[in-house]
């Protein structure tokens, strides 16, 4: 997706707050018909949809090159010839 700007940052995580929300309201509310259950059902779907955006960003992973190295795994390596 290339570079992100603070903007679509900002705005992923307004609906992943809207999105959970709107869930836990509809659970708190009580899913006592259909149409309470298709609202929770949307809700989570949108959530998911969140989680799916943010993994497409790269917001979710940790590239290789940012996970720090063990201690001594360097000289590890040096001393297995």
């Amino acid at each position: 997706m290339g570079a992100r700007d603070s903007s679509e940052l900002f705005s992923l995580a307004m609906q992943f707050v809207a999105s959970l929300a709107w869930a836990v309201a509809a659970l708190l509310e009580g899913l006592s018909s259909h149409i309470d259950a298709l609202y929770f059902i949307a809700a989570v779907a949108w959530l998911l949809s969140c989680f799916a955006t943010a993994h497409a960003m790269g917001l979710l992973t940790q590239s290789s090159k940012e996970t720090p190295a063990l201690p001594g795994t360097d000289e590890a390596k040096d001393n297995n010839v």
